[in-house]
């Protein structure tokens, strides 16, 4: 699991509070700063010859944030099928839950062609479920 912080800025909301895609934003930094700590940062696996596009991305929201609000947001990795895992991230302001994601990813060699292969064996074993 992994912790990143960030404020909100100017540049993430609208006229009433933060737009959406500002959570999107900060849930690829966590998911970067997330294989860094599991020792295996993206520009090493795409330099292997691998990548991990998202096939599926989810946000429930709870609670609005607005600007200068300070964000917390945990990432972990969820569940792990053959070729696919998910990434879970919370997100808290002032210690309350305010939205939740899940993020599905598919380990790919780059190829050509580019085709899904087996999640490696660091990444399952870093999992909650697999």
């Amino acid at each position: 699991m992994t912790i990143t912080r960030h404020r909100v800025a100017m540049v993430d909301v609208d006229l009433v509070q933060v737009n959406f895609a500002a959570f999107f934003r900060w849930m690829d930094i966590s998911y970067q700063e997330l294989l860094v700590e599991l020792g295996h940062p993206l520009s090493a696996i795409l330099s292997s010859g691998y990548a991990t596009p998202v096939v599926k991305a989810e946000c429930n929201y709870m609670a609005p944030v607005t600007l200068n609000d300070e964000i917390e947001v945990t990432a972990e990795v969820a569940k792990v099928g053959n070729s696919s895992y998910s990434v879970v991230h919370r997100f808290n302001s002032h210690r309350k839950l305010i939205a939740e994601a899940e993020v599905r990813h598919v380990w790919v060699s780059i190829g050509p062609p580019q085709v899904a292969v087996p999640v490696p064996d660091w990444l399952r074993s870093c999992s909650r479920k697999s």
